[in-house]
């Protein structure tokens, strides 16, 4: 989303973006948006590899992913109040997923 369309209406509406600085931040958001998309794949090939008979390596690779992705919500709440119900909605899978991990495997 940030790297295709940041400066589409909808997308400055809910990042709370003037038309002004979504243009200035344009670059910004290009590389978060990858950033972005690269977790999503170490997260969907660690589950990969863990259905596929590598589970130490697929959940190290997919936790790991999940904690910089909790990391990241963590530090948006903290950072801007505003955008607190963004950063538990990025948060909340992710911390779901190492709950899960955490209670089954009695880390």
């Amino acid at each position: 989303m940030e790297s295709l369309w940041w400066t589409t209406p909808s997308v400055r509406a809910r990042f709370r973006q003037s038309e002004e600085h979504a243009q200035v931040t344009r670059l910004l958001a290009f590389n978060q948006g990858f950033y972005n998309l690269f977790l999503a794949i170490g997260t969907f090939a660690g589950l990969a590899l863990t259905l596929g008979g590598e589970a130490r390596t697929g959940l190290i690779i997919a936790g790991w992913s999940c904690i910089s992705m909790l990391g990241a919500g963590i530090v948006l709440a903290a950072s801007a109040p505003g955008m607190r119900r963004g950063a538990v909605i990025q948060g909340a899978a992710p911390a779901l997923f190492l709950l899960l991990l955490v209670v089954h495997f009695r880390i």
